[in-house]
């Protein structure tokens, strides 16, 4: 596990997000290989296994086959990586992907729910135990959903807050496209979306200095 991923992880407990603590335990060529990660709000503890992040106990599918040389060019330009740099987030039905693609692109990625088996390092990551994505708001670069993340509304919503703002959002095209973000183009197979940039804050009610001192004065 990349250590950008590992300090972009949060606690999926319903409290306010913050950053875990973490003991590494053995690395090898920059990759977390094992730690145990702390939640200083609820006390929870997260492994970490062969590179693989533990957040929970869900149970993901089983991963497509692996893409052919079309497949994977395709799923490269639909999240926008033709210049490099950043991290992907992808969901099981995209794992077979990760490896390909941090060749082909120069990206990092980390998967989802990955399969039995599912290889990290060389600039991959796995997170294991969950639907929904567990890290730091505006993370990602760009994210490949599937229909068993988009079956969970709180999991779903949690893959488009880690998508950075006008970032891309990928997904089959039965999957509805979700609130905050802007379908750009689809076909029979995919649509592609961005991210939606949110307000930094909310909007504040102005009034005339006149009018407010008038109303001042008693």
């Amino acid at each position: 596990m990349q250590i950008a991923v590992l300090e972009a992880l949060r606690c999926p407990a319903p409290h306010a997000p913050g950053p875990l603590i973490a003991a590494l335990h053995r690395r090898h060529d920059g990759d977390v290989r094992e730690a145990t990660l702390g939640c200083p709000a609820c006390g929870a503890e997260f492994a970490v296994r062969d590179g693989w992040a533990w957040m929970g106990d869900a149970v993901a599918p089983t991963a497509g086959e692996r893409p052919d040389d079309d497949a994977l060019t395709r799923a490269g330009a639909l999240l926008g990586l033709l210049a490099g740099g950043g991290v992907v987030a992808l969901a099981p039905a995209w794992a077979e992907y990760a490896h390909p693609l941090v060749a082909l692109t120069d990206v990092a990625a980390v998967v989802v729910g990955p399969p039995a088996g599912f290889s990290t390092g060389d600039g991959v990551s796995a997170i294991a135990g969950t639907r929904a994505l567990p890290c730091a708001a505006g993370t990602f670069r760009g994210v490949a959903l599937d229909a068993w993340v988009a079956a969970d509304d709180a999991a779903l919503a949690s893959w488009i807050s880690g998508c950075a703002a006008r970032g891309r959002v990928v997904a089959p095209a039965d999957v509805p496209v979700p609130p905050g973000v802007r379908e750009l183009a689809r076909d029979t197979r995919h649509w592609v979306g961005e991210r939606e940039a949110a307000l930094a804050t909310p909007p504040v009610a102005l009034q005339r200095a006149a009018a407010a001192r008038a109303g001042g004065a008693r």
